[in-house]
């Protein structure tokens, strides 16, 4: 997790990992929605997101739709809901600056670019612009600069677009610093992929598991709102 706050910009990022973790163990602890949901949308919001010019077409922005849809079917009457309703194909801005996008509230756009400027390693960036402790806005950009996987079998030795989305959907809800790596039941170290949870810092390539949100993140996203 890196975060920022200049102009009341909340960071959240998925590195990429080949085979082995690339953040410290922590120990397990509780997790308690307060921890994670440090910033959150008002009640019952729907969320509407559209794709920046320049994000690829076919099984790109099919990996896009599913990635948020495991979030709206655990939503409740309180949570945010995500919905592919903006327009396409328009030059939003830049995604770096998040809080200049659009002039209406509760929307996200999904930017294509290169996040070599934070970091090489970085398959994801969610950015939050805040009010207080409220969410108004958000960008989601998926890195340009490699090669990802967007099928329905196994993705070989590439990271899975479907599985960085629906991590970063996460982030657009309001999760904010991930499950602790190295704890046995959510993001064990080295990476255990059969049990491992959405909201773990790192997705291993190669793997789809993270596609498919695990109880911890889940209930977690719930009992925040």
């Amino acid at each position: 997790m890196r975060m920022r706050k200049p102009l009341a910009v909340l960071a959240a990022v998925l590195v990429a990992a080949a085979g082995l973790l690339t953040a410290p163990a922590a120990p397990a602890t509780a997790h308690t929605a307060s921890t994670y949901y440090t910033a959150k949308w008002p009640t019952n919001t729907n969320v509407e997101y559209g794709l920046n010019a320049g994000f690829p077409g076919g099984t790109f922005r099919d990996a896009i739709f599913d990635g948020k849809q495991d979030w709206n079917d655990v939503a409740g009457t309180n949570e945010p809901e995500i919905f592919w309703s903006l327009a396409d194909d328009i030059l939003y801005g830049n995604y770096q600056n998040p809080c200049s996008l659009l002039s209406g509230n509760n929307t996200n756009i999904v930017f294509w670019s290169d996040l070599d400027v934070y970091s090489t390693s970085y398959l994801g960036l969610t950015l939050r612009c805040l009010s207080g402790s409220t969410i108004t806005k958000t960008s989601l950009t998926i890195d340009s600069d490699r090669t990802w996987y967007t099928g329905t079998g196994s993705p070989g030795s590439l990271p899975d677009l479907w599985s960085v989305a629906a991590h970063e959907f996460g982030h657009v809800t309001g999760w904010g610093p991930h499950l602790p790596t190295g704890e046995s039941t959510t993001c064990p170290s080295p990476a255990e992929t059969s049990i491992r949870h959405t909201m773990c810092a790192t997705v291993v390539a190669g793997t789809t598991i993270m596609r498919v949100l695990a109880p911890h993140d889940w209930h977690t996203f719930q009992a925040a709102y």
